[in-house]
């Protein structure tokens, strides 16, 4: 008898063994789901949690961002991150990034936003959602001040500057009527602006956010026309499926526009134009 308990309780024993280990540990759900790619909108808890945004950048020129030799970076976009980062608390993580990947980058979470390289003319089937935009750009008509070209219609025989693959270039083509040959490109705004002021050429169509950076640093009178050849803005994206930390980035774009900070930055790089 007393070994047919001894049996029961052992054949007992290994039934419980067998079953326990085909129970599913009760934390097993989470350790599965903290593997998940921030399926769960998360993304603006793990920036914080790390400390740290991933900003993606194209490096370009002043006075937009340029990378400097010693490896670090200048410019509007640098200081308008950082401003970004501190009201966040944590820190910039530039990353230099190939336009034509910037999807990709933020569906991987390589990236958390990007600055520049990509705007929302270029989205494509809604990939990206951007936050309200930190700058209104203008194609505009700049001569000298004694010029006699008033407006657009006074282009037609003139010698126009344009700095070549640009927006203004773009636009130039498409919506001014300016035949090729009149078009005088040039590699950069510096350049074009430099030819102009030796009367090289009758007038520019540039970006006035160019023109304005530059004006800073030199004393030659320019008029300034009153019409706008185009109109566009400048913004960040992120990843579309990131409600909350559109959010979260939205607010502190809301609350350093009203704290005066994005003006400040403004005027810092473009003057009070």
């Amino acid at each position: 008898m007393k070994k047919f308990n001894l049996l029961f309780v052992f054949i007992i024993l290994i039934c419980i063994t067998i079953l326990s280990g085909c129970t599913k540990p009760k934390n097993q759900d989470v350790v599965l789901k903290s593997h998940n790619t921030e399926t769960a909108d998360t993304r603006w808890e793990t920036i914080k949690e790390h400390g740290v945004i991933n900003i993606g950048i194209v490096v370009d020129e002043l006075p937009y961002i340029e990378k400097k030799a010693d490896g670090k970076y200048n410019g509007y976009l640098k200081d308008l991150a950082e401003e970004i980062a501190k009201k966040a608390e944590v820190d910039v993580n530039f990353i230099e990034i190939d336009s034509t990947k910037i999807p990709t980058l933020l569906q991987d979470n390589t990236i958390d936003m990007v600055m520049n390289g990509y705007t929302q003319a270029d989205t494509v089937n809604n990939q990206l959602k951007w936050l309200k935009p930190y700058i209104t750009n203008h194609c505009i008509i700049v001569c000298n001040k004694y010029s006699d070209i008033e407006s657009k219609e006074d282009l037609t025989g003139k010698k126009i500057g344009i700095v070549d693959e640009t927006l203004s270039y773009t636009t130039t083509i498409s919506d001014v009527n300016i035949n090729n040959d009149e078009l005088v490109k040039f590699t950069d705004e510096k350049e074009a602006l430099r030819a102009l002021s030796y009367k090289r050429v009758d007038a520019l169509i540039i970006e006035d956010s160019y023109f304005y950076y530059y004006q800073k640093y030199n004393s030659h009178n320019y008029k300034v026309l009153d019409e706008i050849i185009y109109t566009y803005t400048r913004s960040i994206g992120i990843n579309k499926n990131y409600t909350h930390l559109f959010e979260e980035l939205q607010n502190i774009m809301t609350d350093l526009e009203k704290e005066g900070a994005l003006e400040k930055i403004f005027v810092k790089w473009f003057g009070k134009n």
